[in-house]
């Protein structure tokens, strides 16, 4: 039987990738809001300080005016935020609804909901809640 040789193979061109500025700047932001709100240093719902903390969105991160905004932030352990089935924010909603409306000041939620609306910010928007972002992380002496 003949065998032919194998062709060689050209080397690949890696594409380079175009990084979104938008993104890599929400994803910062993200990063900077997750690490303010987790600066209490205790989760708001059980007390446990001696764990890993979560930052958790109150409402969902879609909403784009409350995805940055700090008021819509709380600050749970892994247990009260993912795992705990009678009272965390995604096994058991509707309990960890009851017990926000509890904790939190009255109307607090109520101010939240009014931010839910579709926006789109621009480049320099971001680049502002950035720049506002860090300057209270800062003063909190959390850089």
């Amino acid at each position: 039987m003949l065998k032919f040789p194998k062709p060689e193979k050209k080397a690949k061109k890696k594409a380079s990738k175009k990084r979104n500025p938008k993104k890599t700047l929400d994803n910062k932001i993200l990063a900077l809001w997750s690490k303010i709100v987790r600066s209490i240093g205790y989760c708001e719902c059980c007390g446990k300080s001696d764990c890993a903390l979560d930052a958790h969105h109150i409402f969902s991160r879609r909403w784009i005016l409350l995805r940055y905004h700090l008021p819509n932030g709380i600050c749970l352990c892994k247990s009260c935020h993912t795992f705990n089935k009678e009272l965390s924010a995604h096994q058991a909603p509707m309990e960890f609804y009851d017990f926000l409306d509890n904790y939190l000041e009255d109307g607090h939620l109520d101010k939240l909901r009014e931010l839910k609306k579709p926006y789109k910010f621009a480049l320099e928007e971001l680049q502002e809640i950035y720049n506002d972002l860090e300057r209270i992380a800062a003063e909190k002496g959390i850089l």
